[in-house]
């Protein structure tokens, strides 16, 4: 059987000696962030072949990060899961959620180098994702803790977190993320819950007049019901969002031949107080305040951030590989 261990090239293990023995000397203290120790996403290297025994092979990787509590070893099997992701998603994707516990612990370890290696990986599994309910359960598990990671104070973490949060959206319609974001946009931190609306709002936006058939009813629902809530609560820029979202969704709902208000009170059965909130938030203002600029424009700066950290990652790896050219 292929080792797991044979994603990890030798200069690896040498650029880890060496950059920790550079910055801590004898006292073997953590390495800090730095991307010399990171494989960028065309770097990756296939050691494997198609006819390979990828059940056993992730078996084994999982038996030795339960067994060894070394991070560089934890972070060796990440990036074995990134070679894998890369050059056989269909095949290893059903094998994730046997990893999710191991995948939790590398995302919220104090080994700053291990959790951004975790989170790269996330970020590939969102971009190479088709729909399988195998990944249900990873996604329920996982994406809160992006959420969590995306207003990490450091840097590095909090952007590669975000860079992963745009590559979710992509994904389109998934009940499971769906109902995530709609619970984490009452969370208690205020970024976390303007992150997860607007990550939200902008997967429902792509769905276009796919929406009713891309995600069940129950779910729909759930969205519906965030909505009106979003529309009634305290947040400002949540308040502005949903609006915006409410008239994207009567748009869609005619666009598809649907009554709009017919479908939320026979098919969603939502209350008549959150049908009347969601109408009234679609009736056009007759001024605008300081307070609603003021939103605009933190609702605006928020996206830009979050289109920026995207961007840049992208950019990162044209870099890299224009260099070795």
């Amino acid at each position: 059987m292929t080792s797991t261990s044979c994603s990890t090239p030798n200069r690896k293990s040498v650029t880890f000696e060496n950059n920790e023995q550079r910055r801590s000397g004898a006292r073997g203290a953590t390495p800090t962030s730095t991307t010399n120790i990171y494989t960028a996403f065309d770097d990756l290297e296939n050691c494997y072949e198609n006819d390979s025994n990828f059940g056993a092979i992730i078996s084994e990787l999982k038996e030795q990060v339960e067994a060894e509590d070394n991070w560089r070893i934890h972070f060796d099997s990440v990036e074995t899961l990134r070679v894998l992701n890369k050059y056989y998603p269909n095949e290893i994707r059903r094998y994730f959620a046997d990893l999710v516990t191991f995948l939790q612990r590398s995302l919220e370890s104090l080994r700053s180098n291990l959790s951004k290696n975790t989170l790269m990986l996330i970020k590939e599994i969102f971009q190479s994702y088709k729909h399988s309910q195998a990944l249900d359960s990873f996604l329920n598990e996982i994406v809160p803790i992006i959420l969590e990671k995306s207003v990490s104070e450091k840097s590095f973490l909090k952007n590669e977190a975000r860079a992963a949060l745009k590559a979710l959206e992509t994904i389109g319609c998934n009940n499971n993320v769906i109902r995530v974001l709609c619970n984490k946009s009452f969370d208690k931190n205020g970024v976390i819950s303007e992150l997860s609306f607007q990550s939200l709002t902008d997967i429902i936006q792509q769905a276009k007049e796919n929406l009713t058939e891309s995600i069940s009813d129950d779910i729909l629902e759930v969205l519906f019901h965030t909505v009106a809530q979003s529309l009634d609560g305290k947040r400002a820029v949540n308040k502005r969002v949903a609006k915006g979202l409410c008239e994207q969704l009567k748009r869609l709902f005619a666009d598809s031949g649907k009554d709009f208000e017919r479908y939320m009170r026979e098919n969603l059965k939502l209350k008549e107080t959150e049908i009347q909130i969601i109408n009234e938030s679609m009736k056009k203002s007759t001024h605008n305040t300081r307070a609603d600029f003021s939103c605009f424009i933190k609702t605006k700066k928020l996206k830009q951030e979050v289109d920026t950290i995207s961007n840049s990652a992208s950019f990162t790896l044209v870099s890299i590989n224009l260099k070795k050219k």
